[in-house]
């Protein structure tokens, strides 16, 4: 009878331990892009568990954005849901704030038009405050193994463009045998430990 149980609880334990594991290996999906020559980019190392914060200048105006990558920040944007990335331009004001679009929003594209002949992903957001947009483009820097943040201009009115050197924009090439998804991963776990107890 204990050895049924004894058993029975370690079952319990490995499903659960393979559940979690599920979770956490999906819990940013959307942060990996493979490009049309094979190559893969994952920026889910830069989910930070604190926001970014960058300050920059428009004209002679200083603003500050928060940001973070592949979730939204935990920064209250003027009370904006799924902010991907604020504005900020008076921390006395609450109220001058302007999310620059949802994390729910993002695509990811190559750099071609913007950074021709250099590796790396853009993230394009939208959805933000009165139609603001933006688009971070992830260039790929061995050394930069913190992002490096820069304000590339507004253009046009009401999109924001930011370079972001990383490590993380670097690529590397993918096999079709490599591709295997954390879904199938877990589910041969359970298979094993099915035929295990």
């Amino acid at each position: 009878q204990s050895a049924k149980m004894g058993g029975r609880s370690s079952l319990f334990y490995l499903y659960f331990f393979s559940f979690a594991l599920l979770i956490s290996a999906m819990e940013y999906p959307n942060c990996i892009w493979i490009s049309p020559n094979g190559s893969e980019y994952d920026l889910s190392p830069l989910a930070a568990l604190q926001d970014y914060s960058i300050s920059y200048t428009i004209g002679t105006t200083s603003y500050g954005l928060v940001v973070n990558f592949c979730k939204p920040i935990s920064y209250d944007c003027n009370q904006a849901s799924n902010c991907a990335a604020c504005q900020t331009w008076n921390n006395a004001v609450p109220d001058s704030r302007a999310c620059l679009g949802t994390s729910t929003s993002m695509t990811m594209l190559p750099l071609i038009s913007v950074f021709p002949g250099q590796d790396g992903v853009a993230l394009s957001y939208t959805g933000g405050y009165q139609d603001r947009t933006s688009e971070f483009y992830v260039t790929c820097d061995p050394s930069a193994t913190q992002p490096v943040f820069s304000f590339l201009g507004e253009n046009p009115i009401k999109h924001y463009n930011f370079q972001v050197k990383s490590m993380y924009g670097c690529p590397h090439q993918v096999s079709g045998s490599e591709r295997v998804g954390p879904a199938s991963i877990i589910a041969l776990f359970l298979l094993l430990c099915f035929f295990l107890f």
